[in-house]
């Protein structure tokens, strides 16, 4: 995955957290990507900043109520 793949509206699912993630605000930063959302279970705000290269373990999640 690039950091151009993420927007907000779409969620996300990877390592770094419990439960998948929808995106409310993506800020890209030299080697970093900060990825600011929240759980779509449990509704816990998320805040992580990310390596370029982590990146790899972050996949797009498709909601079945999403458009495809």
């Amino acid at each position: 995955m690039e950091a151009a793949d993420l927007r907000p509206g779409i969620t996300v699912q990877g390592p770094k957290w419990p439960e998948p993630v929808e995106i409310k605000k993506v800020e890209t930063s030299g080697e970093y990507v900060n990825i600011i959302g929240a759980t779509t279970i449990s509704n816990q705000h998320v805040d992580q900043l990310l390596r370029l290269e982590e990146l790899s373990q972050v996949s797009i999640v498709v909601l079945d109520d999403q458009v495809r």
